[in-house]
């Protein structure tokens, strides 16, 4: 309940840790600037008002609002609970930190240099907590947590009975992760959400992983979201969503989902990262490491003047995107256990564009789900896994011959439908087909590619 008035630019010096202890109301500062090193701490009952036109505008508890935030090299701004942050820019410099139990800007410039950090890592929910918390299994070793696909667990091949339910939208992602099992697990990943009106430029990192097992034979935490909108999105640094570790024979917990719409440029030459995590040092099972989780790329190169809108099936006028893409990648640590996705309309599902590498496997989650995908591309490895009574359209157009280059590998349960175009070049390596495949008339199996039919 204390209130402290201060200068409109205020700076932080002082050498204390922290420095400066917000719990209650700040009055007149408009701009913060941490000096290098120097830490600020701040509660859920904070708030800060600012002088407009005679008056004082107070912002809401938990909520601080500034017109310019700066973090000058190793600062760090932490909050206690939610971070929830309203300005007009912010600057973090070299290896300054960002840290909360979740992450909530809003902002029209943000920059974050090499090394500068923001992270939410291990702050979702505890061991054994969360949507889906990794369980012990009858060995007493603590399964992964699930999120974007499955937590690291114990697998036999051609058995796709899974424990756990991925959970969370790939598109506008806000579930945080779950915890890894046993009470030695991993704590799920937290939430990111940044709202830049103008430039995004990240040489630095965002991070939302899965805590690591703390011993025992824990389970690895899954990790969190990260969702992320913006004008213009530039640089080269990170942004993670990876599952934490087990321990001994505990297994990793699933990867995230991440989320960029980008309403204009994107000129990111930086990593997006979903893998699953690790399982413990002595766990040799094929399921020891998690899932990967997803991620999501929306940009419009052409800009907002060119925008092109239409109704969607609730009459509600929604944004056509240029280029969609749903990005897979899990870094070769596991080759069985699915990536899975959820409709956000109904049981249909339709794809500009689908890339997976290393070995990842995707899964559509619903039991009538269909898809049609425009696109698909890829290393090689990666597997569409569809299942009883799904349908999966490839580069198909009704009535018309078409040829297509299948970069990925197919499995395909019995009664599921695959439709593809005329004429197919498989370059998958590991294609199984125990349903229905149709519209194809000449296939070709590229050096290297194996089918399996059933």
């Amino acid at each position: 309940g204390g209130t402290a008035f201060v200068c409109q630019d205020f700076r932080v010096v002082g050498t204390h840790d922290p420095a400066i202890d917000f719990q209650g109301n700040l009055h007149g500062p408009f701009n913060l600037t941490l000096d290098t090193g120097r830490h600020v701490s701040i509660t859920d009952t904070a708030t800060n008002a600012v002088l407009r036109s005679g008056q004082y505008s107070t912002s809401p508890e938990g909520t601080m609002t500034w017109s310019h935030l700066s973090l000058h090299d190793e600062a760090t701004y932490t909050y206690s609970t939610h971070l929830r942050l309203t300005t007009v820019d912010i600057m973090m410099r070299f290896h300054s930190l960002i840290q909360a139990e979740t992450v909530d800007i809003v902002t029209r410039d943000f920059h974050l240099q090499g090394g500068a950090t923001v992270d939410v890592d291990a702050r979702g929910p505890d061991a054994e907590a969360g949507e889906c918390s990794g369980s012990t299994d009858d060995s007493g070793y603590g399964r992964g947590g699930c999120h974007g696909g499955y937590g690291g667990q114990a697998v036999t091949y051609g058995d796709w009975n899974y424990v756990g339910t991925p959970y969370g939208s790939y598109i506008t992602p806000t579930h945080p992760g779950s915890g890894g099992g046993t009470g030695s697990g991993g704590s799920g990943g937290s939430t990111v959400k940044i709202q830049v009106d103008n430039n995004f430029h990240v040489d630095g990192l965002i991070t939302a992983n899965g805590g690591d097992s703390s011993g025992g034979n824990g389970g690895g935490g899954s990790a969190g979201s990260v969702k992320i909108d913006t004008l213009l999105f530039s640089g080269h640094g990170f942004v993670s969503a990876i599952g934490g570790s087990g321990n001994g024979y505990g297994y990793g917990g699933a990867g995230g989902r991440v989320a960029l719409n980008c309403d204009w440029t994107r000129e990111y030459s930086g990593d997006f990262w979903a893998y699953g995590g690790m399982g413990g040092d002595t766990n040799s099972n094929d399921g020891a490491n998690g899932a990967a989780g997803t991620v999501w790329i929306i940009d419009n190169p052409r800009g907002p003047a060119f925008a092109r809108y239409v109704n969607n099936t609730q009459g509600e006028e929604v944004r056509v995107n240029e280029n969609e893409l749903l990005f897979l990648d899990n870094d070769d640590r596991q080759h069985q256990l699915p990536t899975v996705i959820m409709s956000e309309n109904d049981d249909y599902f339709e794809m500009l564009e689908v890339e997976a590498r290393n070995h990842v496997v995707l899964q559509m989650h619903g039991d009538h789900d269909t898809m049609i995908a425009h696109k698909f591309s890829g290393d090689k490895t990666g597997q569409f896994h569809l299942r009883e009574e799904q349908r999966l359209y490839v580069e198909y157009l009704d009535g018309e011959a078409t040829y297509s280059i299948a970069p990925i590998s197919y499995l395909t349960e019995n009664g599921s439908e695959l439709v593809m175009p005329t004429e197919v070049e498989f370059l998958g390596t590991r294609t199984v087909i125990h349903g229905l495949m149709v519209g194809l008339e000449n296939f070709t199996l590229a050096s290297g590619a194996e089918v399996c039919d059933f």
